[in-house]
């Protein structure tokens, strides 16, 4: 069974810790979708193999984006609910929230990975979710935060009210608070995500200069495998709920 999956990256900033953690996490579902043996599947008895294609949404560079930021008429919340979802689109005014909607309903789950900023998320990751909300109804949700010494909590909090609460998304129990190393937020250090495609490409043909700058990557990067454990069961989880929900929505 394919499943599609959004990944809505909430930092914007040309060079950021964020797009690094979303490209490791990608490469942990490309070691699924490729092994047989890791292939994702579900809790169930069912031998299905279960796959994903990820979409990245980068809230300025993306096709559509930036979204604007005036919330017009209508109000999704407060609008009746259309039997096919697949008018909810014209309901918009806005060229590109009519893209946005049709994106969103598309996904079969979705991944956010954001930093903490002052104790929060970035404003446009909320404004990205204030301009819908049928789209995100009982849509299956994996959380990833990044922060310092808590991993982010304070901004997952906030992410959970709005998200499970508000907008009534499926959000999974096993959710990943990264806690990042301070050369990586006080520092010019970025996260990469190349440690993970490090070490599963050692046996192939690779460019020796090229080799050589992951090899220093994968050294500087060697402490995201603590979490590469979470990360597999945040997938096992988001796959569990993906499934049930098409289940659901067969009868």
């Amino acid at each position: 069974m394919l499943f599609k999956v959004g990944i809505i990256l909430g930092s914007t900033r040309t060079h950021s810790n964020t797009a690094g953690v979303s490209r490791y996490l990608e490469s942990l579902v490309s070691q699924h979708n490729n092994d047989k043996k890791a292939t994702l599947k579900s809790n169930s008895n069912s031998d299905t193999i279960n796959r994903m294609e990820v979409e990245v949404i980068h809230l300025t560079n993306s096709p559509g984006h930036p979204l604007p930021f005036l919330v017009e008429e209508p109000i999704m919340a407060k609008a009746h609910r259309p039997r096919n979802l697949s008018e909810l689109s014209e309901l918009y005014i806005d060229s590109k929230i009519q893209e946005w909607s049709k994106t969103v309903l598309q996904w079969d789950g979705l991944i956010i990975i954001t930093p903490q900023y002052n104790w929060g998320y970035p404003g446009i990751l909320k404004n990205c979710l204030d301009h819908l909300y049928y789209e995100f109804n009982k849509l299956p949700l994996g959380i990833i935060t990044l922060g310092g010494t808590q991993g982010g909590l304070k901004c997952f909090e906030q992410l959970k009210i709005v998200c499970q609460g508000a907008l009534n998304m499926n959000l999974i129990d096993k959710n990943v608070a990264i806690k990042l190393p301070k050369h990586f937020i006080q520092g010019e250090n970025r996260i990469k995500g190349s440690y993970y495609n490090n070490n599963n490409n050692q046996n192939q043909n690779i460019d020796k200069d090229e080799d050589d700058n992951n090899d220093v990557d994968a050294q500087d990067e060697s402490w995201l495998v603590e979490y590469q454990e979470e990360l597999h069961v945040l997938l096992e989880q988001l796959v569990d709920k993906m499934k049930f929900r098409k289940e659901e929505q067969k009868r």
